[in-house]
Order: structure tokens, then sequence, then C-alpha cells
């Protein structure tokens, strides 16, 4: 912008020196021709006569250069300036869209295979079938579609995604499900006992292309079950976006057709009353001055650029100078009636650009202060807690009870932000967003108490793991969830009644939980 201003006021100067130049060519064509044809009296006549004519033109192109150049002094400052504050606002929408972009950008959903009604199987069946989870907990971004059971990536990014599968016990049919990404299988679970509840559970991260698709696959001859509770569960969320590299190639190409431009200014900028003979010497003449000024001009945009950076004192003195100059330019329209429609024409372009600067440095200061807040909060943004029930001693069982019980995850692994706490087990939403929980339970196999944990927001209950098993050893049960949550909304863990849970210095049994991204 800045050389471009500056190339295009030296080649303005160019006409008027060619034409004196074409001028005086024409003076000395006349007075060869006055030589042949008159007597020495009328030559010297004759050029006494073009003498005059030059010095009036001289006096002339003398008064409508000062003035030209007043006006080019107050344009070129205004220009200047505008040019300074347009960059500064590219930058800064440029970083302003880059954070709405990463803020706007989420992409979370968790959706159950039923979640109502009672038990009820799906499968088996003698084909793989995708499974449709209908029951929507959570899609923020839209990217899951319940109809199909399909999810669709809306973005180049790295996903994580989690499947927890639950069945009742079966000789003929185990369960077992896989992750799908693009017709190709990613990972299975699988889960396989005779009687009482089977879990299993899985999750991986994957990196998508926009319109990849992932869903989740029954295999033939396998069941698996829902009901009310929401055991079995299918969620995924954006961890970051990957954007695409801008290549450099594009500069040479604005390099190119700067270089035509300024061939194209030359041509234009050639006076009409030229012959075709002085064509080719005036054109490289120019090209070669051209070349000059050129070099001239980048030598004063490095020292302008410099001085810039100290711009709101150097406006405040322009100021004062633009109100001098618009002081002469009255002097001006009073001593030269012929300028007139020049000054104010002049004082129109003055307003319309200081007014344009104005807005521009309005805009520059509201996106500026946009892109402080988006940080600022973004850097406030950073909630996660993972907690186990003992994390200590070596038999510590809880339950069973008579009512239902909330659980306080005691032992704390991380708690960033301060938003769980460990002596009620309660965790409670500082802002409003996108959260995911995970929940992992685990107890020995008992007939009679089987192994039974809800999650709950707001004292409703969104899907619990369950495990039974009637045999000796031990039973293991795990499930996960993403939740929009208001600022004080509360999660937590829930024993049912005549339940079991188990946890010893191993940690067996944990609550995760961490913001996603604010809403």
């Amino acid at each position: 912008m800045k050389s471009s201003v500056a190339l295009l006021l030296l080649l303005s100067c160019s006409p008027c020196k060619m034409e004196v130049q074409s001028d005086g060519h024409e003076s000395r064509e006349n007075q060869s021709s006055l030589q042949v044809q008159q007597e020495d009296g009328e030559k010297r006549k004759s050029k006494r006569d073009t003498e005059e004519q030059i010095t009036d033109k001289g006096a002339s192109d003398g008064t409508t250069s000062i003035l030209q150049s007043c006006q080019s002094s107050v344009v070129t400052f205004l220009l200047t300036q505008m040019s300074s504050m347009e960059e500064r606002l590219r930058t800064s929408e440029k970083q302003l869209e880059e954070l709405q972009k990463k803020s706007n950008g989420a992409v979370a959903f968790s959706a159950a295979l039923l979640g109502s009604g009672v038990n009820e199987n799906t499968g088996p069946f003698n084909t793989k079938v995708t499974l449709k989870y209908r029951h929507v907990i959570t899609n923020i971004g839209n990217a899951y579609n319940p109809d199909t059971g399909i999810f669709t990536a809306p973005v180049k990014g790295v996903y994580k995604f989690e499947i927890f599968a639950y069945a009742e016990g079966s000789d003929s049919y185990p369960v077992t499900v896989s992750i799908i990404k693009n017709a190709q299988e990613v990972f299975m679970i699988h889960g396989h006992q005779r009687a009482h509840a089977v879990n299993a559970s899985n999750g991986a991260s994957l990196l998508m292309e926009a319109g990849d698709v992932v869903y989740v696959q029954l295999w033939e001859n396998r069941i698996i079950m829902d009901n009310a509770h929401c055991h079995s569960t299918f969620s995924g969320h954006l961890l970051f976006r990957i954007e695409k590299r801008i290549t450099p190639g594009g500069r040479e190409e604005k390099k190119i057709k700067m270089k035509a431009f300024v061939v194209l200014l030359v041509l234009i900028c050639c006076p009409p009353c030229m012959t075709e003979e002085d064509d080719l010497e005036v054109i490289t003449a120019l090209l070669i001055q051209m070349k000059s000024e050129l070099q001239n001009t980048k030598a004063q945009v490095t020292t302008m650029e410099a001085k810039l950076r100290d711009s709101e004192k150097h406006v405040e003195e322009m100021k004062k100078e633009n109100k001098a100059l618009s002081m002469e330019l009255k002097d001006l329209k009073v001593r030269s009636s012929t300028t007139e429609a020049n000054v104010e024409e002049t004082k129109k372009v003055d307003k319309v650009l200081a007014k344009e600067l104005g807005d521009l440095k309005v805009r520059t200061s509201t996106t500026e202060a946009n892109i402080e807040q988006l940080k600022i909060q973004k850097q406030g943004m950073k909630v996660s807690f993972s907690a186990a029930l003992m994390g200590s001693g070596n038999i510590n069982y809880i339950g069973p009870s008579s009512t239902k019980m909330t659980l306080a995850f005691r032992h704390v692994f991380t708690n960033t932000g301060n938003a769980y706490n460990p002596s009620t087990g309660i965790f409670r939403a500082p802002v409003r967003g996108v959260y995911l929980f995970l929940l992992y339970v685990y107890a020995p196999a008992n007939v009679h108490q089987p192994l039974t944990a809800a999650l709950m927001k707001n004292g409703q209950q969104v899907l619990v793991a369950h495990g039974h098993l009637s045999v000796t050893f031990t039973v293991n049960a795990s499930n996960g969830v993403s939740l929009l949550l208001e600022v004080g909304d509360t999660v937590y863990v829930q024993l049912w009644v005549n339940r079991i849970i188990f946890d010893n210095v191993n940690c067996h049994t944990t609550f995760s939980g961490h913001l996603l991204f604010t809403v």
C-alpha cells in the first residue's frame, strides 16, 4: 500500500515534466521552420514571443506545483496513516478470527443406545449392523446423527472416541462391537460371561479429515443391551483442529502482477504528443528513472515505517500541520480563484480520509480488546480432576446400604481449578461449557449384591455403570458421557441401594472429569 502510494505520486509528476519537454521540442522545431521561411527580424520577434510564453508557462507551472505539493502532503499523510491502521486491523482481525475459529469449532457428543424402557437387547443378527444411539445426551456442533448412528467430522483435527457396551450374561451370545472409521475397523471391545451383567469399554484418539465418518458396529451373532439407565453409550469430542498451511507461492504471482502494473502505468503516463520513433527512448528513460525512484521510495518507506511506530505522537503533530495547511489553502483560494475548486476537493478528501481513519482506529481498538478478552477467557478455562475412591488400605468396601449414597472420591490425583470437592464427592461447574466425565468401578463378585453406581447431574440420573458376577473373582464396570453444564451445575456418583463397591491402595475405582470447551 505504501509503495503503491509513493509510486503513484512519482508517476503523477511525469506528465508535467514531459509536457515541458514536449513544448520545448515544439519550440525548437518552430524556430527551425521560421529560419527557413522568414527574415532575421521576424526570427528574433518569434524567439522573444516564445521566451515570454515559456516564462509565463513556467510561472504558472510553479504556482500549480506549489499547490499540488500542499495537496499531496495532506493526502499522502492521511493515506499513510490509513495504511498503518489497516495493517494493524488486518493483523488484529486475523488473530480474532483464529481465536473465534478455535472457540466456535467446538464439537462433542454423547448418546445412549436406548435411554428408556426396560432391558432391551439389540441382536443377534446374521450380519454386522451399525448401531444407532438414539438417546442423545449432548450434541454440540450437530456432527452426530442419531437417525443413522454416524458421526461426520466437520473439520480436520484429532478426535477422541469412547464406547461402553453392556449385556446380560449368555452362553451363546457375547457382547462384541467395533469402532469403524470410513468402513475400516479401528478397534473392538468384547465381553462374555454366562450369567448376570457383562461390561466392555475402549477408546482411541483418531486423526480425521473433514467429512470422515465414525460409527459403532455390532458383530454378527452378538448382542448388546440398554435401558433407561443408559448402560451402553457412544461418545466423542474434538481435541484440537489442524489448520492447513499457507504456501508462499502466491507471493511471486503478486510480484509479477505488480511489475506488469508498473509497466502499464508507465505506458499510460506517456504523453499522446510523442512520435513513434521517440517511444522506445522515452520509455527506456522512464523505466531507468522509475527503477531509481523505486529504490529511493523503498528506502523512504523503511524510514517511514520506523517513524510510524510512534504514530500517536506524530498524529497530534500532523493535525497541527494540517490545520496550518488548511489556512494556507484558504489564502491560496483568495489569491487565486483558479485553484478554488482544487482546494475544496482537497478538503473533501481530507474529511473523508480523516473519518475513515477514525473508523479504523475504533475498529482496531475494539478488535484488539476482543482478542485480549478471548485470551484472558481461554487462560482461565482450565478445569480437570481425577480421584480414586480410597487410594489406601487393603480392604475397603462401601455398601450395602438401605438408601442411595453419594460417593466421596477422597484420593485426589488432579484437581486443576478446584471445581471438585473430595470431602463431598461433588463437582461444581465453574463456567458454562461441555465437560467429559468418566467412571470406572470395581468390586469382588457377589451373587446377592451387584455393583451399580450412577452418574448424577443436579439430582437427575444420567447413566449407570453396572456389573454382576455370581462366581468368585472380581467384576468391573465403566461408563462415560459429555455433558453441557451451566455455571453452578453439580455432577457426582451415587451408589445404588443394596449394592457394594470396592477400592484399595491400587485405586481400582475412579471418577474423572474435565472441561472440553466453553459455550
